[in-house]
């Protein structure tokens, strides 16, 4: 077992590679992940979030190239579907840079909301409010100290 410093989520965050099975269990650390769609959201509760942190942590993530992939909730990945969620993850994290340091909330909470199928409408709304507002916090320069 090795224990993966992997800051972004949070900055004490670690991930823990078993490493005969090439298992790796993210914690938080690698997103939110959606089962039924193979999507995963950027953890992005404030305060900790560091958006810069997160993704060298998920880009060294992809360069383990784990044969299994645990989540905190929702189960795991393994074989081929490791790459596509991993991929999946990046993209979206980016996408999420993108829209929202334009300030285009809307964009964000109609395309991924529907990720969020195992909870009630009111509280999907309410998740999608926190970890939007602890992106933008964690894109905002100087945002870390206040």
């Amino acid at each position: 077992m090795k224990a993966l410093h992997m800051p972004g989520h949070t900055s004490d965050h670690f991930m823990f590679l078993e490493m005969k099975n090439s298992f790796v269990f993210t914690g938080d650390g690698a997103g939110l992940f959606t089962p039924s769609t193979g999507q995963v959201l950027p953890n992005s509760f404030p305060p900790s979030f560091k958006y810069e942190e997160y993704r060298k942590s998920l880009q060294r993530l992809i360069q383990i190239n784990p044969r299994i992939l645990g989540f905190s909730h929702f189960g795991a990945v393994s074989g081929d579907d490791v790459k596509i969620v991993l991929n999946n993850a990046m993209k979206n994290l980016e996408e999420w840079k993108s829209k929202l340091e334009n300030m285009d909330v809307e964009y964000i909470k109609k395309n991924y909301s529907g990720d969020f199928r195992l909870f009630s409408p009111d509280f999907r709304e309410m998740i999608m409010d926190v970890i939007i507002q602890g992106f933008i916090r964690g894109i905002t320069p100087g945002s870390a100290r206040r």
